[in-house]
């Protein structure tokens, strides 16, 4: 070769490429859509980039050798031998553009290729093949032959939305690449050439011409040997399209992708299980579709060992309302009783203790309040456990105020991971026990699911790339099982909700409902060792659904996904902590028995080891034998019921003395705000007591209307005193006046 040609063909090869710039494109890697997927691997939704793509970039080392033989053999069957121009091909190419007068496509390498598709659009000639050569060879020189063609492979059309070989693996089969055949291979290699026109799903026996052409070449280049290729040519090929806009699990994901770091990764994996998510989402609208009213349902289900969503249902059907209710702040109802017994149970009392239900009134937020059960009875004295698993509204509410009130309940929420209680806890008041703030259906699944998991809480999470969450303690190990074991009592509570309502399993499971007041929610919340679900039913609007409680609306749901969880997995009950012992009680008083209980008064409850009931004595009853109640506490309920069972302590030991009386407004350590805005400037407060008669109220700096038993507020810190005129006790509260 004479020295000039040589200096030509070295600059022509290794100067000029590199007077042009590279397609902007080529430096940096291609733009990934978004996919997310179930905890299995299930595409729940994917993002698409540019002109409606699905793109998904994969390394070299995830492309199958036959999925590179096949490509190599559609479109550059000497890849690895060439600088970047196939000189034989392009030599072809410019024969037949000069002899035809127009430039086919043809000819082009791989690297070519990726030049052009990288690059703007240009006319199709000379020049513009002659550029895309010289950028071929600047490209070889940059890159290896594997960077090169996993770079191809990332950003060819495939058609169908699909750019890059892993997108289109996925959208024609559903299979990941390492999963492909050799005859799908040499399909997926064919679509390049002419996407549109090969489209597999439109024009399947061209596809097949083609592949069979790619297998065919496979052989000649000797990429693969005869028999495999003849495998495949005979092998039906079996396409599974993945609709363009999967909308699965469409409150879980829109939820999850609120997280903007998220948005920046490719493949987002989630907790949620897809099979149970779907059976959920089923029974959610089987069970809706039984109401002509149209109400709405949310539902939650997790795993108690990793606080992993496997199910979220923020309404019956998310095409119709994307509003996730499983999120909003509701009326709670009954459903915070089972953390204010939880403190009980610190503070000392046992699932025996004796609660009265008796005519009880409080001054809430609002004003002066009675409570009142659910049927509106009263049932004078019960034990913890009747109580909480009756969801009786009074005794939660005294118990409440005999432990700290509402701010220690609040704290327990808290600490619960409830976050929607950001009132001071004093405009709650103690109607907090009974429901009276918003919670939303998830966190208060996640609270549930601390009692699971035996007073240990851990935030739920969606996403499995989430980083290590903090468990921190709630409640004592022997405190939550006590909780759970009241929860699952089927018997304790029958006589509320019956024997066989949906809230009864063929196994141990602890559950609870809340209606909240005037049917504007209901809830269904229970658990098991391994899983905690929780359901909520109520309308958009928060208009009320007369009549529908938790056990008729949201139970039936619980119920038929409770069941649905038991065929997945084995669910079990804990043993019974060292920590918590079996007692023998005297139901009568709440006691130790003795060896004068009778028989049919026994009854087997269990306490904190160190922390045994006080046992019966002879005080405890009248000398006929009936157990004594405190005449504080009881006589309103007591006079005008038919006795026989029970006697006050005032009839049945005259000679102990007389209890203080108990002022039920105001409560004690309460604040009020003088409001302008409410009658009489927030000035008036009623007093209420357990007297019927006999009673004088008194303070040294409030003055007191007798006619109207209520004091005159003025700002300041105040003592109001309340005696029993014929016994000679007193009692007193301190209470605290704000100006507005």
């Amino acid at each position: 070769m004479l020295p000039g040609v040589s200096l030509g063909w070295l600059g022509g090869m290794y100067l000029l490429p590199w007077l042009l710039p590279l397609p902007e494109r080529l430096e940096s890697s291609p733009e990934s859509s978004l996919r997310v997927v179930d905890r299995h691997g299930e595409v729940l939704r994917e993002t698409l980039v540019e002109e409606a793509y699905r793109c998904q970039p994969v390394s070299y080392e995830s492309l199958p050798p036959a999925l590179i033989s096949c490509l190599l053999a559609a479109e550059d069957g000497r890849f690895w031998d060439h600088g970047g121009v196939d000189f034989y091909a392009m030599g072809r190419v410019i024969r037949d553009g000069l002899r035809y007068g127009k430039f086919y496509s043809g000819g082009s390498t791989i690297t070519q290729q990726l030049v052009k598709i990288s690059s703007p659009p240009r006319s199709r000639n000379l020049l513009t093949k002659i550029r895309e050569a010289l950028l071929s060879r600047q490209l070889e020189m940059r890159w290896d032959k594997p960077h090169i063609l996993q770079e191809y492979c990332n950003r060819v059309d495939f058609g169908n939305h699909c750019r890059g070989v892993a997108a289109a693996a996925e959208s024609y089969f559903q299979k990941p690449l390492g999963d492909l055949s050799l005859a799908e291979c040499a399909l997926l290699a064919s679509l390049p050439q002419a996407p549109t026109r090969l489209d597999p799903l439109r024009h399947l026996p061209a596809a097949q011409k083609r592949r069979d052409w790619v297998l065919g070449r496979v052989v000649k280049l000797g990429l693969a040997d005869a028999a495999s290729v003849a495998r495949a040519v005979q092998e039906k090929l079996v396409f599974r399209p993945l609709p363009m806009l999967l909308q699965r699990a469409g409150h879980a994901v829109d939820l999850l992708l609120r997280h903007a770091s998220l948005t920046q990764i490719g493949l987002v994996t989630t907790t949620i299980d897809l099979t149970c998510q779907t059976e959920v989402e089923e029974i959610v609208r089987q069970e809706m579709s039984r109401f002509t009213t149209h109400p709405e349902a949310a539902a939650v289900v997790l795993d108690n060992a990793t606080g992993e969503i496997l199910a979220l249902v923020g309404s019956t059907d998310y095409a119709l309302h994307p509003f996730n209710a499983a999120l909003a702040p509701r009326s709670a109802g009954s459903t915070l009783k089972p953390f204010t017994y939880l403190l009980a149970l610190e503070a000392g009392r046992y699932p025996g203790t004796l609660l009265p239900d008796v005519p009880t009134t409080y001054l809430g937020p609002t004003g002066l309040m009675e409570i009142e059960n659910y049927d509106h009875r009263h049932r004078g004295p019960v034990s913890l456990r009747q109580a909480l698993a009756n969801s009786l509204n009074i005794p939660a509410v005294r118990v409440l105020n005999e432990i700290g009130g509402p701010t220690v309940l609040r704290d327990k929420l808290v600490a619960a991971g409830i976050t929607t209680l950001d009132e001071n806890a004093s405009l709650y008041g103690l109607g907090l026990t009974i429901g009276n703030a918003p919670v939303s259906l998830l966190e208060l699944t996640t609270a549930y699911s601390a009692l699971a998991r035996q007073g240990r809480y851990l935030p739920a999470t969606l996403c499995q790339r989430d980083p290590l969450r903090a468990v921190r303690p709630m409640t004592t190990p022997e405190i939550a099982w006590i909780i759970g074991d009241i929860l699952s009592d089927n018997a304790a509570r029958s006589a509320s909700f019956g024997a066989a309502s949906a809230l009864r399993f063929p196994w141990k499971v602890a559950v609870k409902t809340g209606t909240s007041s005037d049917f504007h929610d209901n809830w269904c919340v229970g658990y098991t060792p391994e899983i905690t679900i929780g359901v909520w039913m109520g309308n958009l609007d928060a208009s009320p659904m007369p009549g529908l409680s938790g056990v008729s609306g949201a139970g039936p749901i619980f119920h038929r996904i409770m069941m649905e969880m038991a065929q997945r997995r084995t669910l079990t009950w804990p043993d019974r902590p060292p920590g918590v012992m079996p007692v023998i009680l005297d139901a009568r008083i709440g006691k130790l028995a003795n060896s004068e209980t009778p028989l049919e008064s026994q009854v087997m409850d269990f306490c904190l080891v160190g922390h045994p009931p006080k046992p019966c004595t002879g005080n405890d009853f009248s000398p006929d034998g009936l157990p004594l109640l405190d005449d504080a506490t009881y006589a309103q309920w007591f006079h005008g019921q038919p006795h026989g069972q029970v006697q006050l302590a005032s009839a049945g030991r005259a000679a102990l003395p007389p209890l203080p009386p108990q002022i039920l407004s105001p409560m004690p350590h309460a604040i009020y705000v003088l409001d302008p805005e409410l009658p009489n400037g927030g000035t008036k407060l009623p007093l209420r007591s357990t007297l019927l008669q006999d009673a004088r109220w008194s303070s040294e700096t409030l003055a007191i209307n007798p006619q109207q038993t209520c004091a005159t507020l003025v700002p300041g810190h105040h003592r109001i005193q309340l005696q029993n005129i014929a016994a000679g006790t007193r009692s007193e509260v301190w209470i605290e006046v704000q100006g507005h």
